[in-house]
């Protein structure tokens, strides 16, 4: 039967303040600490390392983990800059295979990825207000036919990469905390021979405490793009759209503390990138619990 349970994460961090340095490692998902991003919508194409969803053969996020270590270091109030290793292993994703997900073996690894960023967190940049800028990087070395293979030809590769840029910026306060107009984008580039995917585009606002009586309600409205490398799609019949489009409308409300409910409205252009399939209109109704 199908598993329905994996380990997400297990590590161990230490911080050298002094030094400015911090250390983590064990079973680790990449995008706990690389290309980081809020997530504030019901669509996934909006949660999580979006490395994890156009490049995610190789780029695996929670609540898959795999081994894996990765060093930061602040350079100042600022500044930082960290790099990572972690293993590459098919098997760790396999979600067919009973109790896989709690396998710690590395018996089918192949290569490692190797992420490195440049984390700018400035405190008061547009209208004094905070922001986030993650520019990044990722490696990997797999060489294993069936894990790493030219899209178009199908011949052995050794490595692909891909990078991000992820940025998260407020742009009005009311002068409470975080209430005010944000706005949020991230854009990734991947290797293209090896990847179905060649970049994705995403832009989004939020807008936090609209009512005033409702401090921590969020209003977003975010879009992507997700563009099919014509080096696969013109192998493939399938894919007749360039590009598939996602857009989402939703309100967070909290009507307690412990209670957030999320109305949303959804609309897919060209799904799968192909337009043998209808767009799609979704009304959905997210939740989350707080114990």
């Amino acid at each position: 039967g199908n598993q329905d349970s994996r380990l997400t994460e297990l590590s161990i961090e230490k911080n050298f303040k002094e030094q400015g340095l911090s250390i983590k490692a064990g079973r680790l998902g990449l995008g706990m600490d690389f290309n980081v991003m809020a997530c504030d919508f019901a669509s996934t194409a909006f949660c999580a390392a979006q490395m994890g969803k156009w490049q995610g053969n190789i780029w695996m996020n929670t609540p898959v983990s795999q081994w894996g270590a990765r060093v930061k270091k602040q350079l100042n109030s600022e500044l930082a800059v960290q790099v990572g290793v972690y293993e590459f292993n098919p098997d760790n994703g396999n979600g067919k295979a009973e109790g896989q997900g709690w396998s710690l073996d590395t018996d089918n690894a192949d290569g490692v990825t190797i992420p490195v960023e440049v984390v700018w967190s400035p405190k008061a940049l547009l209208n004094d207000l905070p922001g986030s800028y993650r520019v990044g990087g990722m490696y990997n070395t797999a060489d294993d036919v069936k894990n790493q293979k030219d899209i178009a030809t199908g011949q052995a590769e050794d490595r692909t990469f891909a990078g991000w840029l992820a940025v998260e910026q407020q742009l009005t306060s009311t002068g409470n905390g975080r209430q005010g107009l944000h706005s949020f984008a991230n854009f990734t580039w991947h290797d293209r021979m090896t990847n179905k995917v060649d970049n994705s585009q995403q832009l989004g606002l939020k807008y936090i405490g609209l009512v005033a009586s409702q401090p921590n309600d969020i209003l977003g409205l975010a879009v992507n793009r997700v563009h099919v490398n014509e080096r696969f799609s013109n192998s493939k019949a399938q894919f007749n759209a360039s590009a598939e489009y996602n857009v989402e409308l939703n309100y967070s409300y909290n009507p307690t503390k412990w209670l957030m409910l999320r109305p949303n409205l959804q609309y897919v252009v060209n799904p799968g990138s192909t337009n043998h399939v209808d767009n799609a209109l979704v009304l959905g109704l997210g939740s989350r619990i707080i114990f």
